[in-house]
């Protein structure tokens, strides 16, 4: 995203213009085409929390074989 700033006195206002990559990838999550991120990772359950970079979307996967080999080891 493109940043631009205007002055406004006594503070700042900042305001973001949207360039066309930004819309590209909005259309794409439209369409269900999200481009998740790690944000969290529990490995003592083997979940994940994952967020689409453009919407921010979460998703939530678990995969028990994590869980267990995690276990194993502890």
């Amino acid at each position: 995203m493109r940043l631009f700033r205007l002055y406004f006195y006594p503070r700042k206002i900042v305001v973001y213009h949207a360039t066309w990559d930004d819309l590209r990838h909005r259309v794409r999550c439209l369409f269900r085409v999200h481009e998740y991120l790690t944000v969290m990772e529990y490995p003592s359950v083997g979940a994940r929390e994952e967020r689409c970079l453009h919407c921010l979307k979460p998703r939530y996967r678990i995969d028990h074989q994590l869980a267990s080999v995690d276990r194993l080891v502890h």
